[in-house]
Parts: C-alpha cells; structure tokens; sequence
C-alpha cells in the first residue's frame, strides 16, 4: 500500500475512533438505549405532557391559556438563552402550576461542541435558568435529545434527573398536520407516558398546529380517564421507585 494511502487510512481511523469516543458511544448508550435517563412515569393512567424549546412569545401563550382552560399541567424544557429574553412567560408558567426543566442554554447539538461549550449548555444554562426562576432547576433535556462525552455526566452533576420522552410525534417537522398530530398521540398514549412536543422552533408555525392538535386530544385522553401531570408530580418520594429510568 502507498505511504500516502495507508497514512490516509490511519487517519481516518483516528478520526472514528475519536468521533465513537467523544459522540458515538455516549449517544448510543443513553439516546439510543436509554441507559441512565428517564423516558416514562409510572405504570398508572397518567401523562406528563412535555413542551420543548421555548418560551417563544408568539406560541407560548396560546399554548399557556389552552392548558389554562382545560386545567392540564405540564413540564416545560426551557432554552435559557429564551427564557432570558421572556422572563414574563417563565413566571406565569410557575404561576399557573406548570414544572420547569432546562433545555440547553442555545439549542446547540451535542456533538458540533467541545468541552467547554458543552460545560455552557449543560452547567451555565441550569444556573442561568434558575436565576430567573427563582427556585432550583432539577431536570434537564439535551437537544434532540443527544449526547457528547461530558454532556450526561455533566448534567448528572448540576441537575436531580436528565428526561427523554417516551412518546414523540414529530410536532416540529414542515409536513405534519394538527390532524396527523392528534391521531398519533392518541395512538401512542399509553399508562406513564412523557409525550415530547414542542411551543417554539422547528417548521413555520408548527407550535401552532401543536396546540389545535391538544385542543382536539386533551378532552379525550382526561374522558379515557387520563390524568395529566407534572414530572413534579411524579418525583415526589413515594414515587421515585417507580419511575422509567435508572437514577
């Protein structure tokens, strides 16, 4: 083999070597697996709806006064760079009983970070969020829900629980339909659910589709005797021992 050709191969050894290392297997073990985080409540007819990567103030609020009216709590994963920027939305949702977890200081992908941004994204953000909240901030949810080298280890150390979601509907993709939204979380629904959704981001004006589509579900999940909770609810002490995941 050519010098050129085999250093060539060497390197690129290296570089999958370094990609399994610093991305690849940490994302394989708690994204892909679901080693070490939450993915589902209790066996017992209740749901937590959760709301990813806002606040936006366009949808945020629509989404507040639709979960006002039909009394429903539910968790929000916060961006804190957003939360910042709209401050009033974080009060009303602690005020109107709704949990707050932290979704990364900026959105970033877990694997275009080094170390120390991934420290910012994980650690800063908690710290930052909680600033503004006014109380502490025990779960996180990385983007997409992926993972680097320091990203799980970290947020193990800043914060109580890291979440995923057993339940997700693609809210966020161009495409999807209220209608299509609907249908698939009251297929996929089931005992101890944590439903992935989204009030910001993702396609033009799709947090808007996610809202009609619960305005068509939440009824009739709560007649099909549904109850809707917040991860709060379900941490509490008698329930940790039964909650999807491994502490």
């Amino acid at each position: 083999m050519h010098p050129v050709a085999a250093a060539g191969i060497g390197l690129l050894v290296i570089a999958v070597l370094l990609f399994m290392g610093w991305m690849g297997l940490a994302d394989l073990w708690h994204h892909r697996l679901r080693r070490g985080v939450v993915v589902c409540g209790p066996a017992r007819h209740e749901v937590a709806l959760t709301f990813d990567d806002g606040p936006d103030p366009r949808y945020t609020p629509l989404l507040l006064d639709l979960l006002h009216e039909k009394q429903v709590p539910a968790t929000f994963f916060l961006v804190s760079r957003r939360a910042q920027e709209q401050r009033v939305l974080v009060q009303r949702m602690m005020h109107e009983g709704h949990a707050i977890g932290c979704h990364s200081e900026t959105h970033r992908h877990a694997w275009l970070l080094g170390p120390r941004a991934t420290y910012r994204q994980v650690i800063d953000a908690g710290d930052h969020l909680q600033q503004i909240a006014g109380r502490p901030i025990r779960y996180f949810r990385p983007p997409w829900g992926m993972f680097n080298a320091r990203t799980y280890r970290l947020a193990r150390h800043r914060y109580e629980h890291v979440v995923l979601w057993n339940v997700e509907v693609r809210d966020w993709a161009e495409r999807r339909t209220a209608e299509a939204i609907a249908q698939d979380l009251l297929r996929q629904v089931t005992d101890g659910a944590i439903v992935d959704l989204h009030d910001a981001g993702g396609a033009e004006e799709a947090p808007l589709r996610t809202i009609r589509a619960l305005s068509e579900v939440l009824d009739t999940l709560r007649a099909e005797g549904y109850r809707f909770v917040t991860l709060d609810h379900w941490f509490a002490a008698s329930d940790r021992g039964s909650i999807g995941g491994k502490f």
